[in-house]
């Protein structure tokens, strides 16, 4: 049985976002797709983060292309959100 991501979307107000969708199907249909989306809504303050007081209202949104294979977008998809949040210069200076 093939597995499909379904289509992200809302239309509920989160802080500044109004609405968002994401589309990973353009050009030539296959019958399989190898990109992954990662939105997280409103990211919670991870419990080793003790040095921050004030942790913003921030949500995170992504599109990893799964040219050539679906593995590492697999582990961005599922990873990479919480070693940007884990990073000591993390919420001050995302960059």
């Amino acid at each position: 049985m093939k597995k499909y991501e379904h289509a992200k979307f809302a239309s509920k107000v989160h802080g500044l976002i109004t609405s968002y969708a994401a589309n990973t199907h353009q050009g030539i249909q296959r019958n399989y797709n190898e990109d992954r989306v990662s939105i997280i809504l409103n990211i919670n303050k991870p419990a080793h983060r003790t040095d921050i007081t004030d942790w913003p209202k921030c949500s995170f949104f992504a599109i990893y292309d799964g040219h050539g294979g679906h593995i590492c977008a697999d582990f961005l998809k599922d990873t990479l959100h919480n070693i940007i949040i884990g990073q000591e210069t993390f919420p001050k200076d995302p960059a």
